[in-house]
C-alpha cells in the first residue's frame, strides 16, 4: 500500500511537470519496484500494467539521455521482469514466444552496456542473469542450439566471475547459482540430444553448484534442483 501510494505521488507530480527528469527516474523505478510485488503477490495483470508503464517511461529517458547507462540497465532488467512474468502466468508457447521478444531486447542492451563497460561487474553479472533467462525461453521453445549457446555464455561469465577474488560473498553465490540453472538446462538438452557423457557431466557440476549456492536459492529455483538430482539419478542408476 505505501508502495502504491508513493507510486500515486509521483504520478500526481508528473502530470504537472511533465518534463521533470528526476520525476520521471523516480516513477520508472517506482512502477518496477510495483511490477515485482505485484507479481509476488500473485496478480500477474496488474504487474504487468505496471511493468508497461515503467517501460514506456525507461524507453523515452534512453531515448532522450543516450548517454546514460543507468537508464538502458533499468530498462534491460525490468525487460527480464516481464519475461520472467509472461513465462509464469502464460507457460504455453505464445506466452514464451511473446517473452522471448522481451528478453532479446535484454540481451542486447546488456550486451553492448558490457563491452563499453567491460570492467564493470554489475553489467556482467546482468548480462548472465539475461543470457540464461534467454537460453531457458529458447529450449522451451524448441530451440536447442541457440539455448545451448546463450546457456554456454552465461556460464563463461558466471564461472569467471566466481572466481575472481575480491568478488563480495553474496555476489559469488549469486553467480554460481545462476551458473548452476544454466548447467541444469544445458544438461537436459545433452539428455534430449542422446549425448549421455555431456549430459552426466553437466548435471554432475549443476548439483555440485545448487549445493554450494544454496543460501542463495530461491523459490523458483526448486523446480530446477529437482530436475538436476532426477536427470542426473535416471542416467546414473548405479551412481
Amino acid at each position: 500500500e505505501q508502495h502504491m501510494q508513493a507510486v500515486r505521488l509521483l504520478v500526481d507530480y508528473e502530470k504537472t511537470h511533465a518534463k521533470s527528469l528526476p520525476c520521471r527516474s523516480l516513477l520508472a523505478e517506482g512502477y518496477t519496484g510495483l511490477g515485482r510485488l505485484l507479481t509476488r503477490n500473485g496478480t500477474p495483470g496488474d504487474a504487468s500494467v505496471a511493468f508497461a508503464e515503467a517501460v514506456t517511461l525507461l524507453s523515452d529517458l534512453t531515448r532522450e539521455r543516450g548517454d546514460t547507462a543507468a537508464y538502458k540497465l533499468q530498462l534491460a532488467l525490468t525487460y527480464d521482469d516481464v519475461a520472467r512474468l509472461i513465462r509464469a502466468s502464460r507457460p504455453g508457447p505464445e506466452g514464451v514466444k511473446e517473452a522471448i521478444v522481451y528478453q532479446n531486447g535484454s540481451v542486447t542492451t546488456l550486451r553492448n552496456l558490457n563491452e563499453t563497460n567491460a570492467l564493470d561487474n554489475v553489467y556482467r553479472r546482468s548480462l548472465a542473469a539475461s543470457l540464461e533467462l534467454n537460453g531457458e525461453l529458447l529450449e522451451a521453445s524448441g530451440e536447442p542450439v541457440a539455448a545451448r549457446a546463450r546457456l554456454e555464455e552465461a556460464l563463461e561469465i558466471t564461472t569467471a566471475l566466481a572466481e575472481e577474488e575480491t568478488l563480495p560473498e553474496n555476489e559469488r553465490l549469486e553467480c554460481r547459482r545462476l551458473g548452476a540453472r544454466a548447467l541444469t538446462v544445458l544438461g537436459g538438452i545433452h539428455e534430449k540430444a542422446g549425448r549421455k557423457k555431456e549430459a552426466i557431466a553437466a548435471l554432475t557440476r549443476a548439483i555440485s553448484e545448487w549445493d554450494a549456492s544454496a543460501p542463495a536459492a530461491t523459490a523458483a529455483d526448486e523446480p530446477l534442483v529437482a530436475t538436476a538430482r532426477e536427470k542426473l539419478k535416471k542416467l546414473q542408476p548405479d551412481g
